[in-house]
């Protein structure tokens, strides 16, 4: 079994991330539909993919948790979502690496630093939302302490089981796990409703490859379906008028320049 351990800077960016553009596309979403197709882009995993075996020596020093409880909580996340607005699912998973995808096919909790809690209230008032959300009973959150490096008498943690359905679903083959890169990249269950990519095109090389995995997912949705996305600054500026050109509608358009770590667009596919 893997689990997740979030460290005390994600706690204030990545828990938060996209909370607001979620809960209102599903919202949304849940009015349209009792199942939607959907497909979260690059969850990654935590301090991911070091660019040499000494950063990632580096990492581990910084932030002694073992790598195999480094998976993502993102796919988690936006089941909970789903999960809170009764909607059914198909759920694909796409990352670039290979080893992300490894650890959630495993994955049975997630883990949250509970001395972090008294430093970032932010932090537990995310987390108990998403134990909410996810209508967890007694037993499946809570506390416990695991061993850790460094930690003479353990480390206390606050953990949360994983979504009822993914796990269910999971392990009947109906979450898909897919490695490629989004610019070119097949997606399970396309047309789709909902693509989720945040925090993921800013690792493509250039502005005309962030143009090429727009274009590869819009290719992938339904006609007038949705794309929650950041990273896309050097294509959109100040202003959405090159949006329309790629064939794209900001439903937010209070959103000019959204924060970089906690928002993005959703964005609507239209003809160009």
């Amino acid at each position: 079994m893997t689990d997740a351990i979030w460290s005390p800077q994600q706690q204030q960016s990545n828990l938060a991330k996209g909370k607001r553009e979620l809960d209102a596309i599903v919202t949304h979403l849940a009015k349209e539909t009792q199942r939607i197709r959907t497909v979260l882009v690059g969850p990654g995993t935590l301090y991911t993919h070091p660019k040499s075996k000494i950063e990632a020596c580096g990492l581990a020093f910084i932030h002694p948790i073992p790598i195999d409880l480094k998976s993502s909580y993102q796919p988690f996340l936006l089941v909970s979502y789903l999960e809170a607005a009764g909607l059914d699912y198909d759920l694909g998973i796409v990352d670039l690496y290979p080893n992300g995808l490894q650890l959630l096919h495993t994955q049975e909790e997630i883990r949250l630093r509970a001395s972090d809690f008294r430093e970032f209230p932010t932090a537990e008032r995310l987390f108990n939302e998403y134990v909410a959300r996810c209508k967890l009973s007694e037993g499946e959150y809570g506390r416990r302490k695991v061993e850790q490096v460094f930690e003479k008498d353990g480390l206390e943690v606050a953990f949360a089981s994983i979504p009822k359905t993914f796990r269910r679903k999971r392990k009947a083959g109906e979450v898909r796990f897919v490695e490629g890169n989004i610019t070119e990249v097949g997606l399970p269950f396309a047309p789709l409703d909902l693509i989720v990519c945040l925090n993921v095109l800013q690792y493509q090389p250039d502005t005309e490859a962030r143009k090429r995995a727009l274009s590869n997912m819009r290719n992938q949705l339904g006609n007038g379906k949705y794309l929650v996305v950041n990273d896309i600054w050097d294509i959109v500026g100040d202003q959405d008028q090159e949006l329309g050109v790629l064939g794209w509608k900001s439903i937010d358009p209070e959103i000019q320049r959204p924060d970089k770590l906690l928002g993005g667009y959703v964005l609507q596919k239209v003809d160009p």
